[in-house]
Parts: structure tokens; C-alpha cells; sequence
């Protein structure tokens, strides 16, 4: 069993519009690229302004896709609920045992993913300042938010851009490549391949995790609980919750915003100290 459109027809405004938002996907991390590397090595050298702004851009581009979303579907030629992700929820087995194991290994992993995080979130809440950096990478270090209004700016740009996220794929990519393609294993695999390719420039582990889980929450939607936006939805809630919990963990994120000025006391030749002026 997997979930085809049943009645959809994006007619050609909706059908140039879809088209247009997969191009933007498909061209935005050539963008970004360069982009993310400039900031990172900003950010490196001591400069962390960016991090800020770079939440912020993705926050407006989240909104205008929310925009052409709402105008994908108001435009389409015909359209139901149950094409866009609200048909009634209803649980349906693959036909192929090595399918049905193939889900259940990626959900398991993505469960080990989600309670790691928050075991560190949890842990960093109880000991602050405990990360040992060391262990990281410097340049992926670099542009996790640190400061207060760092991480306030990145929280709510990964809230807003998540559900977003999921109202592109599964609201306009699935229904409209499902009606040019036909076949749901191949849509399937384009939709990993834009997945991934979304992640440029953020590493070989990132592309593969993102991968994967993307292809697990897309498997889970075509073929188990087919055309229900329930799943998707709860996977990217937990992924952004084990994310936000992990990078606590990881590099010490506690909540504040600056660490307390150093002092320095001065000493004469014989050990004592120097008062400074003032005191």
C-alpha cells in the first residue's frame, strides 16, 4: 500500500510554482556554500555577528516558502486534503518483510539519535560549562550558536523552518512529483536526493544523517501511514528538541549569555600584590 494523490491535479500555475520552489531547493545550497564558509571563517577569526543574521535569513526564507506553499494549493486545479497530508490516519503494513525491517531499524536509530540528545541537554542543564570541545571539530564548532541571543534567534529559526520544511515536501514535492512520476519508490528517491543535497557544505555526516532520516520519515509517510502529515510533524518536533538538547550537551550552551570578565592581579618582585588603581 502507499499513498498516490487520489484526486489532485495541480493544473499549469500550480504545476510552475511547485517546479519553481524544487529549483529554489535544488539551487539554494549553491548559494549557501560560500556563504556558510565566509561566516565560518568569520567566526573563527573572532567575528560572530553573522550567526545571528544567518538565523534571521533563514527565518524570511522560511516564510516566503510558507507563502508559495499557501499559494500552491490555492491554485491547484483540484485538490482534497487527503492530497496535502490530511487523510484520516490509518496504519498499513509494507508488503515486503525486508521493508518492514528497514523502518523499523531507521525509527530505532533516530530513537538513539533523539535520547542522546537530550541525555546531554540534561546533563549540560545539571554542570554548566562541562563540554570538552577538544573532541570538535573547530569548524563545525563555529557556527553553533553560544551566546544568549545566538541561540533565542537559531531556536526560532529552526521552529519556524522545520514545520515549513515539512508543508514543502510533503504539501507540494510528494503530491506534484507523485503526479508527474507516478511511482512512489522513485519520488522517494529524489526527494533523499534533495534532502541531502540541502546540506551542502556542512559536512559528509550531516549529508548522510539528514539523509537518512529524511528518507525514514518519507518511507514511513508513503508506505505505513499513508498521507498523514502526523509523523513527519512528530519527527522534525523531536529532531529539533534532540538537536537544540544536543548542542547543550556537546559545547556548553547554558543559557547565558556572556562569560564574567577575567581579572588579572598584578605582582611586584617579591610576590605580593599590586593594588591597582581604584582599589
Amino acid at each position: 500500500m502507499y499513498f498516490h494523490p487520489p484526486t489532485f491535479d495541480p493544473g499549469p500555475v500550480a504545476a510552475l510554482i511547485g517546479l519553481g520552489l524544487l529549483a529554489f531547493h535544488l539551487l539554494l545550497p549553491l548559494v549557501q556554500f560560500p556563504l556558510l564558509r565566509r561566516l565560518r571563517r568569520q567566526v573563527l577569526e573572532g567575528e560572530r555577528a553573522g550567526v545571528v543574521r544567518m538565523a534571521q535569513g533563514a527565518l524570511w526564507l522560511s516564510l516566503a516558502e510558507l507563502l508559495a506553499v499557501v499559494l500552491f494549493v490555492g491554485s491547484a486545479a483540484s485538490v482534497t486534503a487527503a492530497d496535502i497530508g490530511f487523510a484520516p490516519l490509518a496504519v498499513h503494513r509494507p508488503e515486503s518483510d525486508t521493508l518492514t525491517a528497514a523502518v523499523l531499524v531507521m525509527w530505532s536509530s533516530f530513537g538513539v539519535f533523539v535520547a542522546l540528545g537530550v541525555r546531554n541537554g540534561l546533563r549540560a542543564g545539571r554542570v554548566a560549562d562541562t563540554a570538552d570541545t577538544r573532541r570538535v571539530d573547530p569548524a563545525q564548532l563555529a557556527l553553533l550558536p553560544r551566546r544568549g541571543r545566538e541561540m533565542r534567534w537559531t531556536t526560532l529559526s529552526l521552529v519556524v523552518s522545520f514545520p515549513v520544511h515539512t508543508a514543502v515536501v510533503y504539501a507540494v514535492f510528494v503530491p506534484l512529483l507523485m503526479t508527474l512520476l507516478g511511482d512512489p519508490m522513485l519520488v522517494l528517491l529524489v526527494l533523499v536526493a534533495v534532502e541531502g543535497w540541502g546540506y551542502l557544505g556542512r559536512g559528509a555526516p550531516t549529508v548522510v544523517l539528514m539523509g537518512s532520516f529524511g528518507a525514514m520519515a518519507l518511507f514511513t509517510y508513503l508506505f505505513v501511514l499513508p498521507g498523514s502529515l502526523l509523523v513527519p510533524l512528530l519527527y522534525w518536533a523531536l529532531f529539533v528538541t534532540a538537536d537544540r538538547m544536543g548542542a547543550r550537551g556537546w559545547y556548553g550552551y547554558t543559557g547565558g549569555t556572556e562569560s564574567a570578565p577575567m581579572e588579572v592581579t598584578m605582582l611586584d618582585a617579591e610576590g605580593n600584590p599590586v593594588p591597582s588603581r581604584g582599589r
